[in-house]
């Protein structure tokens, strides 16, 4: 019976190892999968950083070129308005 046992309990352990195993090279080829979308994503996300970057040089040209505009408008027509004040 002691054999039997021992048979049985070594097959256990087997099957235990097996799975562990099994698990193990799962948990291998998910890291891998994660691995490869991350560096995927990172080339994507790189693409998107130089795009967002053009985006924010082209945002602070118009705003300069806004506020150029609105320096000389309200140049011109702060003294205007301050001429027409003097008037009264």
């Amino acid at each position: 019976m002691r054999r039997s046992n021992t048979v049985t309990g070594r097959g256990e352990e087997e099957e235990e190892e097996e799975e562990e195993e099994e698990e193990e090279e799962e948990e291998e080829e998910e890291e891998e999968e994660e691995e490869e979308e991350a560096e995927a994503e990172g080339e994507n996300g790189e693409k998107e950083e130089e795009e967002e970057e053009e985006e924010e040089e082209e945002e602070e040209e118009e705003e300069e070129e806004e506020e150029e505009e609105e320096e000389e408008v309200g140049g011109r027509g702060g003294g205007g308005g301050g001429g027409g004040r003097k008037d009264f």
